[in-house]
C-alpha cells in the first residue's frame, strides 16, 4: 500500500493536508494559512496538489516556488476568490512544466551532441592516420 493511501486510510475525516506526502505538507499547510480568508477548505488545495503531484510529478521544491510566487504582495492583492487563486495557481504549475520539458529537451540535445562528438573523435583520428600513410 502506498504511503498516501496508508495515511488516507488511517486519517479519515481528519486534516485533509495530512493526505499529502509529508514533503508538501508543512508548505500546504502555510500556504492555506496564508489564503484562509478566501479558502472555504482545504479539500480543494489538497485535491489538485495531489494531482498534480501524481500526474505530473511536482516535486516539493516547484510546489514551494510556485506558492511563494503567490504569496508575493503583488500577487496576493490580485485575488478576491479561490478560483482565481487557483488558475493562476494552475497557469504557474503548467508553466513550470513547460520549463522542465524545455530543459530536459536541452539536455537530451546536449547529451546526443556530446555523443556525436565523441563517435567523430576516432573517425578524424582515422582521417589524419590514413593521410599519413606513405608520406614519410
Amino acid at each position: 500500500m502506498s504511503e498516501i493511501a496508508h495515511r488516507e486510510s488511517l486519517d479519515e475525516g481528519k486534516n485533509p493536508l495530512k493526505l499529502l506526502p509529508l514533503d508538501f505538507i508543512g508548505p500546504a499547510t502555510f500556504f492555506h494559512g496564508f489564503y484562509s480568508d478566501i479558502l472555504k477548505g482545504k479539500l480543494g488545495l489538497v485535491t489538485r496538489l495531489r494531482w498534480w503531484i501524481s500526474e505530473y510529478n511536482l516535486t516539493p521544491t516547484e510546489c514551494n516556488r510556485v506558492m511563494k510566487k503567490l504569496m508575493r504582495p503583488a500577487e496576493s492583492a490580485k485575488y478576491q476568490y479561490a478560483g482565481q487563486m487557483f488558475a493562476e495557481m494552475a497557469r504557474e504549475i503548467d508553466e513550470m512544466l513547460k520549463e522542465r520539458k524545455a530543459a530536459a529537451e536541452r539536455e537530451e540535445q546536449r547529451a546526443t551532441a556530446e555523443r556525436h562528438k565523441q563517435e567523430a573523435a576516432p573517425a578524424d583520428e582515422v582521417r589524419a592516420l590514413l593521410r599519413g600513410i606513405g608520406r614519410g
